[in-house]
Protein backbone atom coordinates (compact mmCIF):
# COMPACT_ATOMS: atom_id res chain seq x y z
CA UNK A 1 0.00 0.00 0.00
CA UNK A 2 1.36 3.38 -0.99
CA UNK A 3 0.31 6.61 0.64
CA UNK A 4 -1.96 7.72 -2.23
CA UNK A 5 -4.42 10.59 -2.10
CA UNK A 6 -7.95 10.63 -3.48
CA UNK A 7 -10.42 13.44 -4.06
CA UNK A 8 -12.84 14.30 -1.25
CA UNK A 9 -16.28 15.08 -2.57
CA UNK A 10 -17.05 18.01 -0.23
CA UNK A 11 -14.87 19.74 2.38
CA UNK A 12 -15.52 22.81 4.49
CA UNK A 13 -13.78 24.21 7.58
CA UNK A 14 -11.94 27.04 9.28
CA UNK A 15 -8.23 27.16 10.09
CA UNK A 16 -6.85 26.63 13.62
CA UNK A 17 -3.27 26.42 14.80
CA UNK A 18 -1.77 22.92 15.18
CA UNK A 19 -0.17 21.82 18.43
CA UNK A 20 1.82 18.69 19.27
CA UNK A 21 0.72 17.54 22.71
CA UNK A 22 0.34 14.28 24.62
CA UNK A 23 -1.79 11.47 23.25
CA UNK A 24 -5.55 12.06 23.45
CA UNK A 25 -7.78 9.10 22.75
CA UNK A 26 -11.30 8.47 21.54
CA UNK A 27 -13.62 6.26 23.59
CA UNK A 28 -12.53 2.64 24.12
CA UNK A 29 -16.06 1.20 24.77
CA UNK A 30 -14.86 -1.28 27.39
CA UNK A 31 -17.26 0.43 29.83
CA UNK A 32 -20.25 -0.77 27.74
CA UNK A 33 -21.57 -4.30 27.44
CA UNK A 34 -21.34 -6.07 24.09
CA UNK A 35 -24.69 -5.74 22.35
CA UNK A 36 -25.52 -2.28 23.69
CA UNK A 37 -27.33 -0.48 20.84
CA UNK A 38 -28.05 3.17 20.05
CA UNK A 39 -30.53 4.79 17.68
CA UNK A 40 -30.91 8.25 16.14
CA UNK A 41 -31.13 10.83 18.96
CA UNK A 42 -29.54 8.61 21.62
CA UNK A 43 -26.47 9.65 23.59
CA UNK A 44 -24.09 7.97 26.03
CA UNK A 45 -20.85 8.46 27.92
CA UNK A 46 -17.83 6.26 27.19
CA UNK A 47 -14.57 6.98 29.00
CA UNK A 48 -16.36 10.16 30.12
CA UNK A 49 -16.64 11.37 26.51
CA UNK A 50 -20.13 12.47 25.48
CA UNK A 51 -21.15 10.54 22.34
CA UNK A 52 -24.30 11.55 20.43
CA UNK A 53 -25.89 9.57 17.59
CA UNK A 54 -27.50 10.95 14.45
CA UNK A 55 -28.17 9.87 10.83
CA UNK A 56 -25.50 9.54 8.16
CA UNK A 57 -25.49 12.49 5.78
CA UNK A 58 -25.02 12.18 2.02
CA UNK A 59 -23.68 14.66 -0.58
CA UNK A 60 -27.21 15.00 -2.01
CA UNK A 61 -28.36 16.43 1.33
CA UNK A 62 -30.60 13.56 2.40
CA UNK A 63 -29.98 11.52 5.55
CA UNK A 64 -30.58 7.97 6.68
CA UNK A 65 -30.04 6.08 9.93
CA UNK A 66 -30.05 2.53 11.24
CA UNK A 67 -28.19 1.88 14.49
CA UNK A 68 -24.87 1.80 16.35
CA UNK A 69 -23.85 -1.22 18.41
CA UNK A 70 -21.03 -2.15 20.79
CA UNK A 71 -19.33 -5.28 19.50
CA UNK A 72 -16.34 -7.38 20.50
CA UNK A 73 -12.79 -7.49 19.19
CA UNK A 74 -12.15 -7.37 15.45
CA UNK A 75 -8.84 -9.25 15.38
CA UNK A 76 -6.22 -8.02 14.65
CA UNK A 77 -7.40 -4.44 14.25
CA UNK A 78 -8.46 -3.56 17.78
CA UNK A 79 -8.47 -4.73 21.39
CA UNK A 80 -11.67 -5.68 23.22
CA UNK A 81 -14.82 -3.67 22.38
CA UNK A 82 -15.51 -1.39 19.43
CA UNK A 83 -18.39 0.80 18.24
CA UNK A 84 -19.98 -0.57 15.07
CA UNK A 85 -21.72 2.11 12.98
CA UNK A 86 -24.43 0.76 10.68
CA UNK A 87 -25.66 3.78 8.69
CA UNK A 88 -25.11 5.97 11.73
CA UNK A 89 -23.03 8.97 12.81
CA UNK A 90 -21.32 9.19 16.21
CA UNK A 91 -20.38 12.65 17.44
CA UNK A 92 -17.58 12.65 20.03
CA UNK A 93 -18.18 15.88 21.93
CA UNK A 94 -14.93 16.36 23.82
CA UNK A 95 -15.55 20.03 24.58
CA UNK A 96 -18.83 19.39 26.42
CA UNK A 97 -17.45 16.49 28.49
CA UNK A 98 -13.70 15.96 29.08
CA UNK A 99 -12.50 19.17 27.45
CA UNK A 100 -10.97 20.11 24.13
CA UNK A 101 -8.39 17.57 22.92
CA UNK A 102 -5.20 18.00 20.92
CA UNK A 103 -3.99 15.48 18.32
CA UNK A 104 -6.50 12.72 19.18
CA UNK A 105 -6.23 9.41 17.30
CA UNK A 106 -8.73 6.69 16.49
CA UNK A 107 -8.84 3.34 14.71
CA UNK A 108 -11.42 2.26 12.17
CA UNK A 109 -12.23 -0.43 9.68
CA UNK A 110 -14.39 0.90 6.84
CA UNK A 111 -16.21 -2.00 5.17
CA UNK A 112 -18.05 -0.15 2.43
CA UNK A 113 -20.34 2.73 1.56
CA UNK A 114 -20.16 6.40 2.44
CA UNK A 115 -18.03 8.05 5.12
CA UNK A 116 -18.75 11.53 6.43
CA UNK A 117 -16.41 13.40 8.73
CA UNK A 118 -17.01 16.68 10.53
CA UNK A 119 -14.62 18.37 12.98
CA UNK A 120 -15.22 21.42 15.15
CA UNK A 121 -18.69 21.92 13.73
CA UNK A 122 -17.56 22.02 10.11
CA UNK A 123 -19.78 20.97 7.24
CA UNK A 124 -19.29 17.24 6.63
CA UNK A 125 -16.63 16.02 4.22
CA UNK A 126 -17.68 12.97 2.23
CA UNK A 127 -15.47 10.15 0.93
CA UNK A 128 -15.56 6.48 -0.01
CA UNK A 129 -12.51 5.45 2.01
CA UNK A 130 -10.35 6.95 4.77
CA UNK A 131 -7.35 7.50 2.50
CA UNK A 132 -9.28 10.22 0.67
CA UNK A 133 -9.01 12.42 3.77
CA UNK A 134 -5.24 12.05 4.16
CA UNK A 135 -3.49 15.42 4.08
CA UNK A 136 -6.74 17.41 4.06
CA UNK A 137 -7.82 20.03 6.59
CA UNK A 138 -11.29 19.85 8.13
CA UNK A 139 -12.42 22.28 10.80
CA UNK A 140 -8.88 23.64 11.02
CA UNK A 141 -7.46 20.19 11.78
CA UNK A 142 -5.01 18.26 9.57
CA UNK A 143 -6.08 14.67 8.86
CA UNK A 144 -3.24 12.15 8.78
CA UNK A 145 -3.85 8.50 7.85
CA UNK A 146 -1.17 6.75 9.86
CA UNK A 147 -1.83 3.23 8.57
CA UNK A 148 -4.26 1.48 6.25
CA UNK A 149 -6.79 3.82 4.73
CA UNK A 150 -8.63 1.72 2.17
CA UNK A 151 -11.83 -0.29 2.56
CA UNK A 152 -11.23 -3.37 4.68
CA UNK A 153 -7.93 -2.04 6.06
CA UNK A 154 -7.07 -1.66 9.72
CA UNK A 155 -6.82 2.13 9.64
CA UNK A 156 -5.37 4.53 12.20
CA UNK A 157 -5.98 8.27 11.91
CA UNK A 158 -4.60 11.29 13.72
CA UNK A 159 -6.50 14.57 13.89
CA UNK A 160 -3.55 16.92 14.13
CA UNK A 161 -4.69 20.06 15.86
CA UNK A 162 -7.20 21.28 18.45
CA UNK A 163 -10.39 19.19 18.43
CA UNK A 164 -13.55 20.27 20.24
CA UNK A 165 -15.79 17.69 18.59
CA UNK A 166 -15.57 15.08 15.86
CA UNK A 167 -18.49 13.42 14.04
CA UNK A 168 -17.84 10.14 12.19
CA UNK A 169 -20.54 8.68 9.97
CA UNK A 170 -20.24 5.21 8.42
CA UNK A 171 -22.59 3.05 6.41
CA UNK A 172 -20.55 -0.06 7.24
CA UNK A 173 -17.67 0.02 9.69
CA UNK A 174 -16.52 0.72 13.22
CA UNK A 175 -14.46 3.14 15.32
CA UNK A 176 -12.41 2.59 18.46
CA UNK A 177 -9.52 4.07 20.43
CA UNK A 178 -6.05 3.18 19.12
CA UNK A 179 -4.37 0.05 20.40
CA UNK A 180 -2.06 1.03 23.29
CA UNK A 181 1.40 -0.38 23.69
CA UNK A 182 2.12 -2.27 26.90
CA UNK A 183 5.48 -0.61 27.53
CA UNK A 184 5.66 3.19 27.11
CA UNK A 185 9.44 3.29 26.62
CA UNK A 186 11.44 6.47 27.47
CA UNK A 187 8.83 7.72 29.96
CA UNK A 188 11.41 7.44 32.75
CA UNK A 189 13.56 10.10 31.03
CA UNK A 190 13.19 13.87 31.46
CA UNK A 191 11.05 15.51 28.78
CA UNK A 192 13.13 17.72 26.48
CA UNK A 193 16.47 16.03 27.31
CA UNK A 194 18.82 16.01 24.31
CA UNK A 195 21.47 13.32 23.79
CA UNK A 196 24.29 13.84 21.30
CA UNK A 197 26.64 11.44 19.55
CA UNK A 198 28.47 9.24 22.06
CA UNK A 199 26.12 10.05 24.96
CA UNK A 200 24.77 7.13 27.01
CA UNK A 201 21.65 6.72 29.12
CA UNK A 202 19.42 3.99 30.53
CA UNK A 203 15.68 3.59 29.96
CA UNK A 204 13.57 0.77 31.43
CA UNK A 205 16.83 -0.87 32.45
CA UNK A 206 18.17 -0.90 28.87
CA UNK A 207 21.61 0.72 28.41
CA UNK A 208 21.49 3.01 25.35
CA UNK A 209 24.06 4.94 23.34
CA UNK A 210 23.71 7.52 20.56
CA UNK A 211 25.58 6.25 17.48
CA UNK A 212 26.31 7.85 14.07
CA UNK A 213 23.67 7.57 11.34
CA UNK A 214 24.52 5.58 8.19
CA UNK A 215 23.75 7.57 5.03
CA UNK A 216 22.88 5.99 1.64
CA UNK A 217 26.36 6.70 0.22
CA UNK A 218 28.03 4.80 3.07
CA UNK A 219 29.18 7.86 5.00
CA UNK A 220 27.99 8.63 8.52
CA UNK A 221 26.67 11.66 10.36
CA UNK A 222 26.38 12.13 14.11
CA UNK A 223 23.24 14.00 15.12
CA UNK A 224 21.20 13.93 18.31
CA UNK A 225 18.06 12.55 19.97
CA UNK A 226 15.44 14.35 22.04
CA UNK A 227 12.92 13.02 24.54
CA UNK A 228 9.70 14.36 23.02
CA UNK A 229 5.93 14.25 23.22
CA UNK A 230 4.87 14.65 19.58
CA UNK A 231 3.32 11.15 19.32
CA UNK A 232 4.79 10.57 15.86
CA UNK A 233 5.41 6.89 16.62
CA UNK A 234 1.85 6.26 17.91
CA UNK A 235 3.03 5.08 21.30
CA UNK A 236 2.17 6.44 24.73
CA UNK A 237 3.42 9.69 26.27
CA UNK A 238 7.19 10.21 25.78
CA UNK A 239 9.04 8.99 22.70
CA UNK A 240 12.62 9.40 21.48
CA UNK A 241 12.98 11.70 18.47
CA UNK A 242 16.12 10.95 16.47
CA UNK A 243 17.62 13.56 14.17
CA UNK A 244 20.21 11.91 11.90
CA UNK A 245 21.42 9.50 14.56
CA UNK A 246 20.89 5.94 15.78
CA UNK A 247 19.97 4.97 19.33
CA UNK A 248 21.60 1.64 20.20
CA UNK A 249 19.85 -0.55 22.83
CA UNK A 250 21.95 -3.19 24.64
CA UNK A 251 19.97 -6.28 25.77
CA UNK A 252 22.93 -8.42 26.83
CA UNK A 253 22.19 -7.68 30.48
CA UNK A 254 18.85 -9.45 30.01
CA UNK A 255 20.46 -12.47 28.40
CA UNK A 256 19.27 -11.16 25.06
CA UNK A 257 15.67 -10.51 24.06
CA UNK A 258 13.32 -12.44 21.80
CA UNK A 259 10.05 -11.49 20.13
CA UNK A 260 11.11 -7.84 20.17
CA UNK A 261 8.63 -5.31 18.84
CA UNK A 262 8.64 -1.51 18.67
CA UNK A 263 6.83 1.41 17.04
CA UNK A 264 8.40 4.06 14.85
CA UNK A 265 7.33 7.06 12.84
CA UNK A 266 9.38 8.56 10.01
CA UNK A 267 8.74 12.12 8.94
CA UNK A 268 11.38 12.39 6.21
CA UNK A 269 14.77 11.22 5.02
CA UNK A 270 16.31 7.79 5.48
CA UNK A 271 15.99 5.24 8.31
CA UNK A 272 18.50 2.86 9.90
CA UNK A 273 18.09 -0.57 11.51
CA UNK A 274 20.92 -2.56 13.10
CA UNK A 275 20.49 -5.92 14.86
CA UNK A 276 23.40 -7.71 16.54
CA UNK A 277 25.83 -5.47 14.66
CA UNK A 278 24.36 -6.06 11.18
CA UNK A 279 22.02 -3.64 9.45
CA UNK A 280 21.41 -1.14 6.69
CA UNK A 281 20.06 2.23 5.60
CA UNK A 282 16.70 2.34 3.78
CA UNK A 283 14.31 4.90 2.35
CA UNK A 284 11.34 3.55 4.35
CA UNK A 285 10.77 0.94 7.05
CA UNK A 286 8.82 -1.22 4.60
CA UNK A 287 12.13 -1.85 2.79
CA UNK A 288 13.27 -3.97 5.77
CA UNK A 289 10.24 -6.28 5.65
CA UNK A 290 11.31 -9.92 5.29
CA UNK A 291 15.04 -9.21 5.65
CA UNK A 292 17.31 -10.90 8.20
CA UNK A 293 19.97 -8.98 10.16
CA UNK A 294 22.20 -10.65 12.74
CA UNK A 295 20.19 -13.86 12.49
CA UNK A 296 16.91 -12.06 13.23
CA UNK A 297 13.92 -11.86 10.87
CA UNK A 298 12.33 -8.42 10.43
CA UNK A 299 8.58 -8.09 9.86
CA UNK A 300 6.75 -4.81 9.30
CA UNK A 301 3.43 -5.63 10.93
CA UNK A 302 1.78 -2.27 10.19
CA UNK A 303 2.58 0.85 8.20
CA UNK A 304 6.11 1.14 6.86
CA UNK A 305 5.93 4.36 4.90
CA UNK A 306 6.59 8.03 5.66
CA UNK A 307 4.12 9.73 8.04
CA UNK A 308 2.62 6.40 9.09
CA UNK A 309 2.50 4.56 12.39
CA UNK A 310 4.84 1.62 11.83
CA UNK A 311 4.99 -1.49 13.99
CA UNK A 312 8.14 -3.61 13.69
CA UNK A 313 8.49 -7.20 14.89
CA UNK A 314 11.80 -9.05 15.26
CA UNK A 315 11.95 -12.88 15.39
CA UNK A 316 15.13 -14.28 16.92
CA UNK A 317 17.60 -13.51 19.69
CA UNK A 318 18.43 -9.80 19.87
CA UNK A 319 21.50 -8.73 21.84
CA UNK A 320 21.74 -5.22 20.41
CA UNK A 321 19.24 -3.09 18.54
CA UNK A 322 19.98 0.19 16.74
CA UNK A 323 17.03 2.30 15.56
CA UNK A 324 17.25 5.70 13.91
CA UNK A 325 16.33 8.13 11.19
CA UNK A 326 16.91 11.61 9.89
CA UNK A 327 13.46 12.81 11.01
CA UNK A 328 12.19 9.98 13.12
CA UNK A 329 10.64 8.82 16.41
CA UNK A 330 10.59 5.52 18.33
CA UNK A 331 8.56 4.18 21.28
CA UNK A 332 7.06 1.04 22.86
CA UNK A 333 10.03 -1.35 22.79
CA UNK A 334 8.73 -4.68 24.10
CA UNK A 335 10.10 -8.19 24.30
CA UNK A 336 8.85 -11.49 25.55
CA UNK A 337 11.64 -13.64 26.85
CA UNK A 338 15.43 -13.60 27.25
CA UNK A 339 17.80 -16.44 28.09
CA UNK A 340 17.00 -15.94 31.76
CA UNK A 341 13.24 -15.80 31.24
CA UNK A 342 13.07 -12.04 31.69
CA UNK A 343 11.00 -9.76 29.52
CA UNK A 344 8.78 -6.71 29.62
CA UNK A 345 5.97 -7.80 27.33
CA UNK A 346 2.90 -9.95 27.83
CA UNK A 347 4.07 -13.15 26.18
CA UNK A 348 3.59 -16.68 27.42
CA UNK A 349 6.82 -17.32 29.30
CA UNK A 350 5.45 -20.72 30.40
CA UNK A 351 5.17 -21.93 26.81
CA UNK A 352 7.85 -24.61 26.46
CA UNK A 353 6.55 -26.77 23.60
CA UNK A 354 9.29 -28.27 21.38
CA UNK A 355 12.03 -26.77 23.55
CA UNK A 356 13.37 -30.28 24.29
CA UNK A 357 14.09 -30.93 20.60
CA UNK A 358 17.49 -30.58 18.95
CA UNK A 359 17.10 -27.49 16.73
CA UNK A 360 17.50 -27.51 12.97
CA UNK A 361 19.55 -27.75 10.88
CA UNK A 362 21.21 -30.30 13.20
CA UNK A 363 17.97 -32.30 13.43
CA UNK A 364 15.59 -32.21 10.44
CA UNK A 365 12.70 -34.63 9.88
CA UNK A 366 11.16 -35.62 6.55
CA UNK A 367 8.03 -37.48 5.45
CA UNK A 368 7.55 -40.78 7.34
CA UNK A 369 10.17 -39.82 9.95
CA UNK A 370 9.13 -39.81 13.61
CA UNK A 371 10.35 -38.06 16.75
CA UNK A 372 9.39 -37.48 20.39
CA UNK A 373 8.76 -34.15 22.11
CA UNK A 374 7.50 -33.75 25.68
CA UNK A 375 6.73 -37.48 25.61
CA UNK A 376 4.46 -37.12 22.55
CA UNK A 377 5.09 -39.50 19.66
CA UNK A 378 5.06 -37.51 16.38
CA UNK A 379 5.07 -38.60 12.74
CA UNK A 380 5.88 -36.39 9.73
CA UNK A 381 3.36 -36.69 6.89
CA UNK A 382 3.56 -35.45 3.28
CA UNK A 383 1.72 -32.23 2.53
CA UNK A 384 -1.67 -32.81 0.93
CA UNK A 385 -3.20 -30.51 -1.68
CA UNK A 386 -6.82 -29.84 -2.65
CA UNK A 387 -6.32 -31.46 -6.09
CA UNK A 388 -5.53 -34.78 -4.41
CA UNK A 389 -1.76 -34.63 -4.95
CA UNK A 390 0.88 -34.64 -2.21
CA UNK A 391 4.44 -33.41 -1.71
CA UNK A 392 6.89 -35.79 -0.02
CA UNK A 393 10.12 -33.74 0.08
CA UNK A 394 9.13 -31.33 2.85
CA UNK A 395 10.81 -31.02 6.24
CA UNK A 396 10.03 -30.27 9.88
CA UNK A 397 12.39 -29.01 12.57
CA UNK A 398 12.51 -26.98 15.78
CA UNK A 399 13.80 -23.41 15.72
CA UNK A 400 13.58 -20.20 17.80
CA UNK A 401 11.85 -18.14 15.09
CA UNK A 402 8.91 -17.04 17.34
CA UNK A 403 6.61 -16.72 14.33
CA UNK A 404 3.89 -18.61 16.23
CA UNK A 405 4.22 -16.04 19.04
CA UNK A 406 5.35 -18.45 21.73
CA UNK A 407 8.75 -18.52 23.40
CA UNK A 408 11.86 -20.64 23.08
CA UNK A 409 11.65 -23.02 20.14
CA UNK A 410 8.68 -23.74 17.91
CA UNK A 411 8.00 -26.44 15.33
CA UNK A 412 8.45 -25.30 11.73
CA UNK A 413 6.88 -27.34 8.94
CA UNK A 414 7.84 -26.62 5.35
CA UNK A 415 5.61 -28.47 2.86
CA UNK A 416 4.70 -31.17 5.37
CA UNK A 417 2.54 -31.78 8.43
CA UNK A 418 3.24 -33.35 11.82
CA UNK A 419 0.82 -35.80 13.43
CA UNK A 420 0.92 -35.67 17.23
CA UNK A 421 -0.14 -39.16 18.39
CA UNK A 422 -1.33 -38.39 21.92
CA UNK A 423 -3.27 -41.62 22.47
CA UNK A 424 -0.28 -43.72 21.32
CA UNK A 425 2.10 -42.07 23.77
CA UNK A 426 0.99 -39.79 26.65
CA UNK A 427 -2.73 -40.59 26.35
CA UNK A 428 -5.62 -38.70 24.84
CA UNK A 429 -6.00 -35.03 25.82
CA UNK A 430 -8.87 -32.63 26.43
CA UNK A 431 -9.01 -28.82 26.30
CA UNK A 432 -6.06 -28.74 23.92
CA UNK A 433 -4.71 -25.29 23.04
CA UNK A 434 -1.93 -24.28 20.67
CA UNK A 435 -0.64 -21.32 18.70
CA UNK A 436 -0.03 -21.59 14.97
CA UNK A 437 1.03 -19.28 12.16
CA UNK A 438 0.35 -19.95 8.49
CA UNK A 439 2.75 -17.99 6.29
CA UNK A 440 1.82 -19.50 2.94
CA UNK A 441 0.89 -22.72 1.18
CA UNK A 442 -1.86 -25.23 1.89
CA UNK A 443 -2.86 -25.80 5.53
CA UNK A 444 -3.23 -29.46 6.59
CA UNK A 445 -5.30 -30.05 9.74
CA UNK A 446 -6.64 -33.24 11.28
CA UNK A 447 -8.24 -34.27 14.57
CA UNK A 448 -8.96 -37.90 15.37
CA UNK A 449 -8.58 -38.90 11.71
CA UNK A 450 -10.92 -36.19 10.39
CA UNK A 451 -8.76 -34.34 7.82
CA UNK A 452 -9.37 -30.83 6.41
CA UNK A 453 -7.50 -28.33 4.21
CA UNK A 454 -8.92 -24.90 5.16
CA UNK A 455 -7.85 -21.78 3.20
CA UNK A 456 -7.15 -20.10 6.54
CA UNK A 457 -7.52 -21.03 10.20
CA UNK A 458 -10.40 -18.61 10.63
CA UNK A 459 -12.51 -21.00 8.52
CA UNK A 460 -12.24 -23.64 11.28
CA UNK A 461 -13.85 -21.45 13.93
CA UNK A 462 -16.89 -23.20 15.39
CA UNK A 463 -16.47 -26.43 13.40
CA UNK A 464 -16.67 -29.87 15.00
CA UNK A 465 -13.77 -31.94 13.67
CA UNK A 466 -13.33 -35.54 14.76
CA UNK A 467 -15.86 -34.96 17.51
CA UNK A 468 -13.90 -31.94 18.80
CA UNK A 469 -15.10 -28.31 18.73
CA UNK A 470 -12.52 -25.89 17.31
CA UNK A 471 -12.48 -22.25 18.46
CA UNK A 472 -10.20 -19.60 16.98
CA UNK A 473 -9.43 -17.47 20.04
CA UNK A 474 -7.33 -14.90 18.15
CA UNK A 475 -5.85 -14.34 14.72
CA UNK A 476 -6.93 -16.82 12.08
CA UNK A 477 -5.66 -15.20 8.89
CA UNK A 478 -2.48 -15.81 6.89
CA UNK A 479 0.59 -14.33 8.55
CA UNK A 480 -1.14 -13.86 11.91
CA UNK A 481 -0.38 -15.52 15.22
CA UNK A 482 -3.43 -17.74 15.73
CA UNK A 483 -4.53 -19.31 19.01
CA UNK A 484 -6.72 -22.41 18.78
CA UNK A 485 -8.78 -24.16 21.46
CA UNK A 486 -9.88 -27.77 20.87
CA UNK A 487 -12.70 -28.83 23.19
CA UNK A 488 -13.27 -32.55 23.34
CA UNK A 489 -11.25 -35.75 23.39
CA UNK A 490 -8.18 -35.41 21.13
CA UNK A 491 -6.39 -38.66 20.32
CA UNK A 492 -4.31 -37.29 17.48
CA UNK A 493 -3.68 -33.81 16.08
CA UNK A 494 -2.07 -33.19 12.71
CA UNK A 495 -1.00 -29.64 11.81
CA UNK A 496 1.21 -28.26 9.08
CA UNK A 497 1.46 -26.48 5.77
CA UNK A 498 3.71 -24.91 3.19
CA UNK A 499 5.30 -22.40 5.57
CA UNK A 500 3.80 -23.15 8.95
CA UNK A 501 4.73 -22.83 12.63
CA UNK A 502 3.36 -24.35 15.85
CA UNK A 503 4.03 -23.62 19.54
CA UNK A 504 2.43 -23.54 23.01
CA UNK A 505 0.79 -26.96 22.69
CA UNK A 506 -0.96 -27.81 25.96
CA UNK A 507 -3.84 -29.97 27.17
CA UNK A 508 -5.22 -31.93 30.10
CA UNK A 509 -5.33 -35.74 30.28
CA UNK A 510 -8.66 -37.08 29.07
CA UNK A 511 -10.69 -39.29 31.35
CA UNK A 512 -10.40 -42.96 30.44
CA UNK A 513 -13.51 -44.33 28.82
CA UNK A 514 -13.47 -47.64 30.67
CA UNK A 515 -11.72 -49.23 33.65
CA UNK A 516 -8.28 -50.48 32.80
CA UNK A 517 -7.71 -48.03 29.92
CA UNK A 518 -4.59 -46.48 31.45
CA UNK A 519 -3.19 -44.69 28.41
CA UNK A 520 -6.55 -43.21 27.39
CA UNK A 521 -6.64 -44.58 23.86
CA UNK A 522 -10.20 -45.88 24.29
CA UNK A 523 -9.34 -49.58 24.46
CA UNK A 524 -7.88 -51.93 27.06
CA UNK A 525 -5.07 -53.92 25.47
CA UNK A 526 -1.44 -54.91 25.72
CA UNK A 527 -0.29 -51.32 26.17
CA UNK A 528 -2.32 -51.04 29.36
CA UNK A 529 -1.11 -54.46 30.53
CA UNK A 530 2.47 -53.28 30.03
CA UNK A 531 1.71 -50.19 32.13
CA UNK A 532 0.53 -52.40 35.01
CA UNK A 533 3.46 -54.81 34.83
CA UNK A 534 5.97 -51.98 34.47
CA UNK A 535 4.56 -50.15 37.49
CA UNK A 536 4.14 -53.21 39.74
CA UNK A 537 4.43 -52.25 43.39
CA UNK A 538 4.45 -48.56 42.50
CA UNK A 539 1.77 -45.98 41.71
CA UNK A 540 2.58 -45.74 38.00
CA UNK A 541 0.22 -48.52 36.85
CA UNK A 542 -2.53 -47.97 39.46
CA UNK A 543 -5.98 -48.55 37.99
CA UNK A 544 -8.31 -48.69 40.99
CA UNK A 545 -6.93 -45.61 42.71
CA UNK A 546 -5.56 -47.25 45.87
CA UNK A 547 -2.09 -45.78 45.27
CA UNK A 548 -0.26 -48.97 44.32
CA UNK A 549 -0.11 -51.38 41.40
CA UNK A 550 -0.90 -54.99 42.32
CA UNK A 551 -3.11 -57.95 41.49
CA UNK A 552 -6.32 -55.91 41.79
CA UNK A 553 -5.18 -53.62 38.99
CA UNK A 554 -4.10 -56.60 36.87
CA UNK A 555 -7.55 -58.14 37.33
CA UNK A 556 -9.26 -54.91 36.19
CA UNK A 557 -7.19 -54.79 33.01
CA UNK A 558 -7.78 -58.46 32.15
CA UNK A 559 -11.45 -58.26 33.10
CA UNK A 560 -12.08 -55.29 30.78
CA UNK A 561 -9.88 -56.47 27.93
CA UNK A 562 -11.12 -55.03 24.61
CA UNK A 563 -8.00 -55.11 22.46
CA UNK A 564 -6.72 -57.77 20.12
Amino acid sequence: MTNMHRTILTVAGLGLACSNMALAQFSQWEDHTIGAAFLDGDSTLSDDVLVEFSPVQYPSGHTHSNRAEVRGEDTPCNNFNRLELIVMTAKFDFGSSIGTQENPRFRSRHNGGMINLSINGSAPAFALDWMAYDGSTIGGVLIRVLSGGFSGDCTEIMLEGVVKDCSIGLEEGWVDAPMPCDVPTYDDLALGTVYWGGDTFVTDGIPCKIEPFLLPDGSTYSGGATVGLADRSCGIDFELETSTCVVSHDFTGFGGATDVSFRVGEQGGEVNLFINGAGACASNWIDFDGLTFGGVLVTIAQGGFENQCTEVELSGLVNSLGIGGQEHSVDCIEWIDGDDGSGNGNGNDECTSYDDMIPGPTAVYHALDSFMTDGIYCEVRPQQFTDGSEYTAGSAFAQPSMLACGSGQELATYACAVDHRFADSIGALEEVSLTVADHGGQINFEINGDFLMPPQYLDLDGLVIGGVTVTVLSGGRSGECTELLLEGRVENLLVGGGQHFVDCLTGTPAETTQPGDINGDGIVDGLDLAEVLGGWGLADGDVNGDGTTDGSDLSMVLGNWSGN
